[in-house]
């Protein structure tokens, strides 16, 4: 804002930046801004390596240029260096681009990709998918608790009395009701598809009394805990992992959860290449929060289709 209050209607903002602010639900109402009043008239996705001098993987910049005023159907350059190996060199690979990393495209087609992040590649087809059905009109992505203490609430399982944990996975008005301290909770961990990452308990006695009273507890959507659900890490390195959340099991604010009465149809897509893409396009970050997973689309399939691949994703946690 303030480099535009120097501009003239028809001058430039230019501006080397981190490129979070393309992606990341926080920006969405200063990207909604940038692409109804300004427009881009050409940006360089730098990413990784974009100082060798420092950490490849945190300092992920990009480089722009912005018209102060708005050009209807005005198409900008992007210049896609992200997609390149990790280590390579930017400069080489920018003064030698080829046409694949180059894309032409309208500000207002971007617009509409739900929060509005900066997917300059994706094809029209993907972007038009957006438009149809999404997780979030099937089901509903939550956070789950935080403790505000994890060294006084969490313990690993085999920390703890077996007497004091429930270890039957009971549906949620019989876990209400349960006398154990300790019950499993699920909350981040390593990358694992399909089932896992269940080694934590959580101290839920009396219906989380305890918890309930530390000042430093965030309980949010509480009357979801101990439902069946498809969870992940919200936070991840590489590619993002979908899995089981059991009946009987609290979530933890690192294992969001999507609730749904197609849980094994949408677990399978949730591990897809597909949806792998989409989530990618969306926010192409170390996080996945649950609103970035709730604007994914969905598939249409025929009811024999659902019906095979729910068959398939059933043996796969067979085998657990």
């Amino acid at each position: 804002e303030r480099g535009f209050g120097w501009c003239k209607p028809s001058g430039f903002n230019s501006m080397v930046t981190m490129q979070s602010w393309m992606f990341l639900s926080s920006y969405e109402a200063m990207r909604e801004k940038l692409l109804t009043q300004r427009t881009i008239q050409s940006l360089v996705q730098i990413g990784y390596n974009s100082f060798p001098e420092i950490n490849s993987k945190i300092a992920l910049a990009c480089a722009f240029s912005v018209i102060s005023s708005t050009l209807t159907n005005f198409s900008g350059r992007y210049i896609n260096l992200n997609s390149a190996s990790q280590s390579s060199n930017k400069d080489e690979l920018f003064r030698g681009r080829a046409s694949n990393i180059i894309f032409d495209i309208s500000q207002e087609i971007i617009g509409k990709i739900p929060g509005k992040p900066l997917a300059y590649w994706l094809p029209s087809q993907a972007i038009s998918a957006f438009s149809a059905r999404k997780l979030q009109d099937v089901g509903i992505t939550r956070r789950g608790l935080q403790t505000g203490n994890k060294d006084q609430f969490i313990r690993y399982w085999h920390e703890c009395n077996v007497n004091s944990m429930e270890r039957n996975y009971l549906p949620r008005e019989s876990a209400i009701k349960s006398d154990a301290k300790w019950f499993m909770f699920n909350n981040g961990g390593e990358f694992r598809k399909w089932y896992g990452n269940l080694d934590l308990v959580v101290n839920w006695e009396s219906n989380g009394r305890q918890l309930k009273s530390f000042d430093g507890a965030i309980i949010p959507s509480e009357d979801l805990y101990f439902l069946p659900a498809v969870s992940w890490s919200r936070l991840t390195s590489g590619e993002n992992a979908f899995r089981q959340h059991l009946q009987g099991v609290l979530p933890g604010d690192l294992s969001p959860c999507y609730y749904s009465e197609n849980i094994d149809f949408q677990i399978a897509y949730l591990n897809s290449k597909c949806a792998s893409y989409f989530l990618n396009a969306i926010n192409p970050s170390i996080t996945a929060p649950v609103g970035d997973v709730a604007k994914l689309p969905v598939p249409l399939l025929s009811p024999d289709s659902e019906s095979e691949i729910k068959k398939r994703v059933n043996q796969l946690l067979s085998i657990r």
